[in-house]
């Protein structure tokens, strides 16, 4: 199963729209889901994620103002498309989700929810919270994905390359942090010659299973949304690069696929992961 993993779009405060490289890219029929990392901040943003899929799980960024039903704290669900109807129906979306695909259990969550934002070990908590093997984040506008006590962890960045508050590199990798050693990526694209999903209609049963979920309270970890950070004048303000990832799940088997706009040319990186699987015989 094909899906794509954005956010961070901040469109139009801070970026007037993806970019145009990307969307030639991302084009529909060759994505079966979109997991969105939140900030999309505007319904034009979440109606052009359901023209490349129907399927699209989001969650709430500290700057999603667009969403209704703010001010209630009740977690919803975001209404997909049916064949049915095409109307675009929003609600607001809860702070942190669980999507089961298969044998593989993703967390999605946006990130400002974590106290230092982006460090490995507040995510660690976070995810051994939602007792995922994945965990998809963002809010840092900065692209990682690493392994970290046997769990999986990726942040597909900014879609747009919006400016960040976050420095990047200030947060501190504990000592049994590995970041991965990608491989030499092949020719990958997704409008010609992109991944494509093998088996995933024997998955379909098994796909698209999705919880809300309310991270417990930590006392090592501010899950509840944070306050608004302090007033940082502009030059203060951190650039960021645009970039994407596709996730290709097969069985316990994921397949990154990152995408990046470097000097306005897409770069493409490829990353492997293997769930371990409890093979303890229960005698």
């Amino acid at each position: 199963m094909l899906v794509l993993l954005i956010g961070d779009f901040h469109v139009p405060h801070r970026k007037i729209d993806l970019p145009a490289r990307f969307k030639k890219l991302l084009v529909p029929g060759k994505i079966q889901q979109i997991l969105s990392t939140g900030n999309l901040t505007s319904t034009d943003m979440y109606d052009y994620l359901r023209t490349i899929a129907p399927n699209v799980v989001t969650v709430r960024g500290d700057m999603d103002e667009f969403l209704p039903g703010s001010g209630s704290g009740s977690a919803a669900t975001v209404t997909h498309s049916t064949t049915h109807s095409t109307t675009t129906s929003v609600q607001q979306p809860p702070h942190a989700k669980v999507i089961q695909h298969g044998l593989i259990r993703i967390g999605l969550l946006h990130g400002h929810q974590l106290l230092p934002w982006g460090d490995v070990q507040a995510l660690g908590i976070a995810a051994r919270q939602l007792d995922v093997d994945v965990l998809v984040s963002g809010h840092t506008h900065e692209f990682a994905a690493y392994e970290y006590e046997g769990r999986f962890f990726v942040n597909p960045g900014s879609a747009t390359g919006a400016f960040s508050l976050v420095f990047p590199g200030t947060a501190v990798a504990p000592q049994d942090y590995v970041p991965p050693t990608p491989p030499t990526p092949p020719a990958a694209t997704v409008a010609d010659g992109s991944p494509t999903s093998k088996d995933s209609d024997s998955n379909d049963n098994q796909d698209d299973a999705v919880e809300q979920s309310d991270l417990p309270q930590s006392p090592t970890t501010n899950i509840q949304p944070s306050s608004p950070p302090p007033h940082i004048p502009p030059s203060s303000l951190v650039e960021t690069t645009p970039s994407f990832v596709l996730m290709d799940i097969q069985g316990t088997s994921i397949v990154l696929y990152v995408y990046k706009l470097i000097d306005g040319e897409v770069k493409v990186e490829k990353l492997d992961y293997e769930k371990s699987l409890d093979i303890t015989n229960p005698i």
